[in-house]
Formats: C-alpha cells, structure tokens, sequence
C-alpha cells in the first residue's frame, strides 16, 4: 500500500522520470514503485528469494513492469541487484516522500505568511487612518473647548467688571449715606447736649434755690429750737405751750422730708446726666473706630496688597496681628454660633429614638449619593447632585430605609443641610481625589440654598480656622489639648495627632476651599463663593505679619486657584507673587521649624515654578464650564 501511495502521489507531481530513475538503479523497484505488482507483501518476495526460486518474481516483475509501459528491464539486471537490501529502496522513497511533502509544506506556510503579512500592513494603515482621524476630532474639540472657555472667562471677566463697577457705585452710595447718617448723628447729639446742659442748669438753679430754702428752715429751724427750749419751760405753766410744740414738731418733720425728696431728686438728676455723658463720649468713641477701620486697608483693595511697581514694594507689615483680622474673629464666632444654634435646633431630632425611623430614612439619602462620587463617572455627580437637590426641596425621596422627605418633620431641613455638609468635608479628608465633584455640589446647593453655604463654610472653618483666617489664642483658663483642639488638632482617648497628618488633612481643606473658589455652578446660576474670595483671602495673610501656620494653605490655594487668580487679575497677580517671593518668603524663612521646612520648601518651590513658566496650569481634575 505504501508504494501505491508514492507511486499515485509521484504521478500528480511529475516524479516520473525520478521514479524511473530510480529503478534502474535496481531491478527491485519496480515491483515496490512503478508496476503493478507494488501490492506484493516484501515477505512474500524475501521467501521466495530464499527458496531459490528467483525465475518466478523476474518473470512477474517483467510482465507486470511491461502493462505499465515501463522500459524493459532483463533478467541480468535482476542478476545484478538481488543482493541489494531492500530497506535501502524503502529509504530512498521515504526520503523522496519527505522532500517533496516539505517543499509543499513550505511553500504553503510561504502563502500564509505573505498573505498574514499583507493583513498586518492593511491592519497598520487602517490604525494608522483611525488615529490620524481621532486625532484631529480631539485636536478640533479641544480647540472648540479652549474657545469656548475663553469666552466663559471673557464673560466672567466681563461680569466681574460690572460687579466691580456695581460694588464702586454702593460704596460711594454707602459712604454718603454713611457721612449723612454720621451728620444726623452728630446733630442728634449735639441737641442731646444741649438739652443735657439745659437739663443740668435747671437743676443747678433748682438745687440753688433748694439750698436757699434749706438755709431760710434751719434758721427756722434754730427758732423754732429756741421756742422749743423757752416752751419747755414753760410747759407746765402753759398748757397751750404744748400745742406749739406739736405744731413745731410737725412742721419741722415735714421740712426734714421734703429735704430729703429734694436731695434725693438731685442725686438721681445729677447721676442721669453723668450716664448720658458717658454714653455721649461711647457713641464718640464708636463713631470714631468706625470712620478708622473704614481708613484701614480692606483685603478687597489691591493697593493694599500689592504695590504698583516692583520699585514700590514694601516690607511686610509689622503692625498688630489682629488689625486686619479683628472682622474674621467676629465671622468665627457668628459661625460657630450659628453652628451651634442649628445643632440645638436638630436635637431632638438627633437624639428622640421614637423618630429613628426617620433619621435613618435621612440619613440614608444624605449618604447614599456622596458615597457614590467617583471622579471617573460623571453621572455620579449629577444624580447625586439631583437626589440631595430634590431632598432639599421637599420632595419624597426613596431610600434604602423607606420613602422619607424634610416635610415629616420641622427640624429635618436643618438636620440634612448639616449632614450633607458633613458628608461631603469627611469625604474630601477621606478622598481628596473627589475634591471638585465636592465642591461642585457644595456650591450648586449653595446657590439654591443660601443657608446651606453658611453651614457649609461654618463647618470647614471649624475643622481648620486658619482658612478663616483666624488665629486662635490660647485662654487662661483652656487645656493644652483644648487650645490644641481650637486649631483643628484631633485628640483621640487625650492624644494628640500628628503635626504631619495635621497638616496633611488641612492641605485637602485648603483645596477644597480653592476648588469652590473656581467652580462653576450647575445651571446658569453664578458662583457665591467666587474667586473674589481667594483674593481676599490671601490679602488679608499678606497684609499681617508672617505666619508659619499659613505655608502649606497659601502653597496649596496657589497651586489649585493660581491659575484662574492669574486669568482674573492678570498683573496685580503677578504683583502679589512678587511680594510672596521677595519679602513673605524670606521673612518668614528666620522662623522656620523642622514641622515647617517641607511646606515652606513646597512653597517656594510653586511659586519659582510660577516665575519659570510664567503661568500655573489647571489643577487635574478641574471642571470646566458646562461640565456638567
């Protein structure tokens, strides 16, 4: 069966002539390759050579060589190669076998590896075109972007302006009603005087003349005395005498009465007008304090902070620390009131277990959609935004724990507007990776409600003061861990936190503060807590004497909202970055603790890097108008 196959596969590959060739190599292979007597079994020809009878497979191998019109072979051929073993003829159709099926093998992997390699080259091209074409989709959409964000500033700036203008026209409206105000005042006082001196002189002449008519009854009073003494004498003798002197009696307690009533009388009319005195030199003092701190330099005034040339700079001001920061110690204050007051308010509703259902219900909606925030996923944001807009407006919301809404009780509105506050400060602390979808939602509450941004900023102040900014100092009679707790330190079972991690948590307060600075508001509504209030922020630090306390906030604002401080302010910016990096850094430099130095080399580090690229770039993360 084997030379069959060889035979049948050699004819259909023109192996013909090799074939034949091979056979006249030996007379035996005929009988193995090319004639019809290829199906003899090599047992059966080996025994038949060994029986000697060698005439038989000749002759057939002839015959059968002759019907396949082979050339003719003779007999002394067969002579010839009857000692040839025919394992050799068996090899050398194997090794034929094999040469051929590899050159097939061969060429077809050939084919294949062509044709994959063509694929591969058309495969290329059309990535190639793909990526070209991508490409200049993001190239066009990123300058549609850049356009439209350019118009977005222009606008802004454009408002700011009017704003600006706006807030000029009140404060010189104001300042005149002030001046108005101040001049009635003085009038008012002024009368208020006079009547008082009018008053005084009435009283001066009735005390006058009530000494006169003091004076006129004693001396009556000395007669009278003398009376008594000549009546006494002549009591027994005169039973009228008796008479006299009850009448005497009478008169004269009726006299020490009435001098008693007038004195009286004066003293109160006397210590009247002292008190009016005191409150007219109070009402002065007042008028006065205010007419100074409207002379003192405000943070929104940028002379204050910079100065109009780089020849112009001045030292950095050494003037008392609470000069500037007298109004944001007062603000701290209203806040932690305020604070503390809307906590009374949710006390019942925090600590009555017969409305658990319900605060379970609330809190549920408060922490379902702030725990869903992922920077990755933009529906995140505006489904929970959406959710904790719709709590907050009354409408009943379905919770893990029941359908629930603010309606169902009176202190729920408080309670939520709390929470959310909460939520979002303790995730940014958590995950400062989600710092502007926190401060997307802060700010898009706060324009919806009003009351919800007081919390809001009353909570981050408490957690770190210093972004007020106010310094807390430390009372006589507080604790260390309680002045430390002041500053935003965390004591845990009454040990204190780390310097690094506190300054670590503050770093993510700061950004989050500098975030809701830059942000834009869902909806067309404008921000509340623009980038106007970063520039105050850092006027008011700038314009005290340096604090080491402020390195790592000022760093972090810089390097979150430099870039739209630039785009704002544009060359007073880069007046305040010239003060920061030639008087604030150096001057504060002689301070400098081991607590402080990686702050303060991250510090200067910004702000040379500001210097060499002549620009802060965006922070990653920032969400551009129409975001969302």
């Amino acid at each position: 069966m084997e030379s069959e196959n060889v035979i049948e596969y050699g004819e259909s590959n023109n192996l013909n002539k090799s074939m034949i060739r091979a056979a006249e190599i030996s007379s035996l292979i005929c009988s193995l390759t090319l004639g019809p007597n290829a199906n003899f079994e090599d047992n059966e020809i080996n025994n038949k050579i060994v029986n000697g009878n060698e005439s038989d497979p000749k002759n057939t191998i002839l015959k059968k060589c002759s019907n396949n019109k082979m050339p003719q072979i003779t007999t002394s051929n067969f002579e010839k190669s009857s000692k040839m073993d025919i394992n050799d003829v068996k090899n050398l159709q194997q090794q034929l076998l094999k040469e051929n099926t590899n050159k097939k093998i061969e060429i077809e992997v050939r084919k294949k590896l062509e044709h994959k390699r063509l694929e591969e080259i058309e495969k290329h091209k059309q990535i190639r075109s793909n990526l070209e074409a991508l490409k200049a989709e993001a190239e066009r959409r990123h300058k549609l972007r850049m356009i439209e964000f350019d118009r977005q500033v222009q606008r802004e700036l454009e408002l700011e302006r009017q704003r600006e203008l706006a807030y000029q026209e009140q404060r010189k409206q104001l300042a005149a009603n002030t001046r108005k105000i101040q001049e009635e005042k003085e009038k008012l006082l002024r009368e208020q005087i006079r009547k008082w001196i009018e008053i005084s002189t009435k009283q001066e002449d009735v005390f006058t003349k009530m000494l006169s008519i003091c004076n006129s009854e004693f001396k009556l009073l000395d007669t009278y005395k003398k009376e008594l003494k000549s009546l006494q004498t002549l009591r027994d003798a005169n039973i009228n005498s008796l008479e006299i002197l009850k009448s005497v009696c009478v008169k004269l307690d009726a006299l020490s009465q009435k001098f008693q009533k007038d004195l009286t009388e004066f003293a109160t009319a006397k210590r009247e007008a002292e008190e009016k005195e005191r409150e007219k030199q109070l009402l002065i003092a007042a008028a006065q304090k205010q007419q100074q701190e409207k002379e003192i330099v405000t943070p929104i005034q940028i002379a204050a902070v910079t100065p109009q040339s780089h020849d112009q700079i001045d030292q950095i001001p050494s003037a008392d620390t609470n000069l500037l920061l007298s109004e944001s110690f007062k603000q701290f204050n209203d806040y932690m009131q305020l604070l503390a007051m809307k906590k009374a308010q949710t006390k019942r509703l925090d600590d009555t277990p017969e409305l658990q259902q319900i605060r379970f219900a609330l809190k549920s909606a408060v922490n379902f959609p702030i725990n869903l925030l992922n920077e990755k996923n933009k529906t995140t944001l505006i489904d929970g935004y959406q959710k904790l807009f719709n709590l907050l407006s009354g409408q009943r919301v379905n919770t893990a724990k029941g359908s629930v809404s603010i309606l169902d009780h009176n202190e729920a509105s408080d309670w939520c507007k709390l929470r959310i506050a909460e939520k979002l400060i303790d995730r940014c602390d958590k995950e400062s990776n989600i710092v502007f979808y926190s401060a997307a939602i802060a700010i898009s509450l706060w324009t919806k409600f009003p009351d919800f941004g007081e919390i809001f900023k009353g909570l981050l102040y408490k957690e770190c003061p210093f972004l007020m900014p106010h310094k807390p100092t430390k009372q006589s009679t507080q604790t260390n861990e309680e002045f430390l707790s002041t500053w935003g330190f965390r004591i845990t079972n009454g040990i204190c936190e780390s310097h690094a991690h506190y300054e670590g948590r503050i770093n993510k307060f700061a950004a989050l503060m500098a975030a809701m600075w830059i942000n834009f508001p869902r909806g067309e509504a404008e921000n509340p807590f623009n980038i106007r209030n970063g520039w105050e922020y850092l006027a008011k630090v700038l314009n005290n004497p340096p604090d080491t306390n402020y390195l790592h906030i000022i760093g972090k604002i810089l390097e979150i909202a430099g870039f739209m401080l630039h785009k704002v302010y544009g060359k007073q910016f880069i007046k305040m970055m010239i003060l920061i990096r030639d008087k604030y850094i150096p001057s504060v430099h002689s301070s400098i603790d081991e607590e402080n130095i990686a702050s303060f080399n991250r510090l200067r580090e910004t702000v040379t890097s500001f210097f060499n690229n002549k620009a802060f770039t965006p922070p990653e993360g920032f969400l551009t108008f129409g975001y969302w």
